[in-house]
């Protein structure tokens, strides 16, 4: 396990069983199964039950960028065991560097933890990262090729969880690719306070359709507005043609408006359904079986 070490440890005996407390530091939380199988692997050794608590504690081990040195593990007198790496902690110290470099590059985006699974087809590296808008599948593919490349396995595939970051302020989601990270001068506020406020007047004549968000950007060309919507109704070209006349005309700025219209139903043969209900159902169906995957890859990986 990469960042892993054993910091301290102390036993007792009592009643016929051996208590130990070890304080160690991992790049995650290690879970309960897999104290329980280290306990189950002490009481084996020993040929003696075993109760094991561990305290653990956050640590990573970080590069510079374009390194892939891995350093050993570490005696409880703090002195580096002088011992090649186990191949496994090497792979997952190659794949942790290269999404790191290849992240710099990504703005917004912060590298959570990486894992390597040992699947029957395969070595599976799975990260989890944050960021603001999704990595699209042609940028997991490119960083799927350079870890085949790094690691020499060409069987190497790669799982990203990804978290969205959401900002929000009183107008709703803010969307990065359409309002920017630029701060708006004092004329830029005011004109696009007054954009908001025609826009959501005119929006709130419209039935059954609600205003999420207004995002607002300034460019060379103008002010450019996002507008999120939902509902059962659409706004036509028309509509968006005469809203940006009329903010235009009021801020005298020439304005730029698109809107995203999102319904959020599934429709099937029974009727509708929201998302919610239908991702419910299906992870309800997949539960047991998922279960045992998930029970048998962690075996196999020893996390």
């Amino acid at each position: 396990m990469p960042a892993t070490g054993l910091d301290q440890m102390i036993y007792s005996e009592n009643e016929g069983k051996i208590f130990v407390l070890a304080r160690a530091h991992s790049a995650i939380i290690l879970s309960p199964q897999q104290v329980t199988r280290i306990q189950e692997r002490l009481s084996a050794a020993l040929q003696h039950p075993s109760e094991l608590i561990i305290r653990n504690t956050t640590a990573r081990d970080i590069s510079a960028l374009g390194s892939f040195s891995q350093i050993t593990a570490q005696n409880l007198d703090g002195f580096f065991i002088s011992k090649d790496p186990n191949p496994h902690v090497v792979k997952t110290k190659i794949v942790d560097t290269v999404l790191r470099d290849y992240l710099t590059e990504w703005i917004g985006f912060d590298l959570l933890d990486v894992g390597l699974l040992k699947m029957s087809d395969g070595p599976v590296a799975v990260a989890t990262i944050n960021g603001f808008t999704p990595p699209s599948g042609q940028q997991i593919a490119d960083i799927e090729q350079l870890l085949q490349d790094k690691t020499e396995d060409p069987a190497l595939r790669l799982l990203l969880r990804f978290i969205k970051t959401d900002l929000r302020n009183r107008d709703g989601p803010i969307y990065l690719e359409w309002s920017g990270l630029k701060a708006l001068s004092n004329g830029d506020t005011v004109a696009a306070e007054k954009a908001r406020q025609i826009i959501r007047s005119e929006l709130d004549d419209h039935p059954n359709l609600f205003l999420i968000s207004v995002n607002v950007g300034v460019n060379d060309e103008g002010i450019n507005i996002f507008l999120e919507l939902t509902g059962t109704s659409f706004i036509a070209p028309e509509t968006v043609t005469e809203l940006e006349r009329r903010v235009s005309l009021a801020i005298a700025r020439t304005v730029s408006i698109q809107a995203w219209f999102r319904s959020e139903a599934v429709v099937s043969a029974s009727g509708y359904q929201s998302v919610e209900a239908v991702s419910q159902q299906a992870y309800e169906k997949q539960e047991p079986q998922m279960k045992e995957d998930i029970q048998s890859i962690l075996q196999r990986s020893g996390m």
